[in-house]
Formats: C-alpha cells, sequence, structure tokens
C-alpha cells in the first residue's frame, strides 16, 4: 500500500492538546539528503521520495550529464537533413515536427527529440521548431550512447516512447 503525503494537509503537529513541543518537533518529519542524493524521511527507510515519478538519486545522476539550453520563437533547433546536434529533452515550451515545411506534430513538457539522428549517426528527417520560449536539457551526439548504457533505465523509457510513436504512425497509416 503506497500512502501519498502532501505539505501542509497531512502533517499534523499533534492531536493532544497538552502536547510538548518535542512531541510537536517528533511528528515533523525531517528530510536527510545521502550523498548519492537520495532523499529520506526521518525514521521511515521505506519511504521513497519522488520528483515527478522518479526517484531523487536517478535525477541527481542525470542532471549532470546534461546541458541547459534556450531557443526564441520560431527558432530551428534541428534542420533536416543536416547533422543533428544531440538529444533534447524539453523542460518547458513547445516545438514543431516539420518536414519538408509541413508541421506534422508538436512537441511539449517531457517529450524528447534528436534521438534517432544521435543512434544512427544520420541527419534529421525533420525540422524541431520552437513554438514560443523553448528550454531543453542537450546531450551531445558524442555522448548519448554511453550515457544510455549507464542508465539503462532511461534506455528502457526511451524505448518505450519509440514504441508509441511507432504504434500511432502505424495508426496513422491504416
Amino acid at each position: 500500500m503506497k500512502t501519498l503525503l502532501k505539505n501542509g494537509a497531512d502533517i499534523r503537529a499533534c492531536d493532544d492538546a497538552g502536547a510538548s513541543i518535542g512531541d510537536v518537533l517528533n511528528n515533523v518529519p525531517s528530510v536527510n539528503v545521502d550523498p548519492n542524493g537520495t532523499v529520506r524521511l526521518r525514521g521511515s527507510e521505506r519511504v521513497t521520495v519522488l520528483v515527478d515519478g522518479k526517484p531523487t538519486a536517478q535525477l541527481q545522476g542525470v542532471a549532470h550529464v546534461f546541458e541547459e539550453a534556450f531557443f526564441a520563437d520560431g527558432t530551428r533547433v534541428l534542420r533536416q537533413g543536416l547533422t543533428g546536434s544531440g538529444l533534447y529533452v524539453i523542460l518547458d515550451g513547445e516545438a514543431a515536427i516539420q518536414v519538408d515545411g509541413v508541421e506534422r506534430s508538436t512537441l511539449g513538457r517531457g517529450e524528447f527529440f534528436g534521438e534517432i539522428s544521435c543512434l544512427l549517426d544520420e541527419p534529421p528527417v525533420a525540422d524541431i521548431v520552437a513554438h514560443g520560449p523553448l528550454r531543453c536539457l542537450v546531450l551531445p551526439r558524442p555522448q548519448v550512447q554511453p550515457f544510455l548504457t549507464a542508465y539503462p533505465i532511461v534506455m528502457f523509457r526511451m524505448l518505450q516512447a519509440e514504441a508509441r510513436k511507432l504504434r500511432n504512425t502505424t495508426k496513422w497509416l491504416e
């Protein structure tokens, strides 16, 4: 059974009117972060703290590898037929997928692009154009393979996303 605690509403000091300050403090969770970036609550080794559904240690390990990039509205981040520069993960904003100048789809927060060019070492088959301000994490192409082999869970999630894209594309062709 999973219990979800929300800051404020679920943390009560004490039900007894005569509680001491020590009783009150013992009912407030303390947060500890170990050297690996794992977040734990005092008194409970069985609690896993997630940020956006991911264990905190995993996020810490991944965050230092990527660079952050900002793109203005209308900027072509990747250009069709030219060498791809890396794997991009959208943090904020949206980007259009354009093939031969025709918009095919829109990508948003949490989605990624550039992976096919990196994995196959081929130029992109589409332009990726910022729709408004766009903020991304970027992993340069030479670092993609070492990163994915070092973080197999990320590779698995990427494979799942690719399978969904393929399934949806196949549905369009029916």
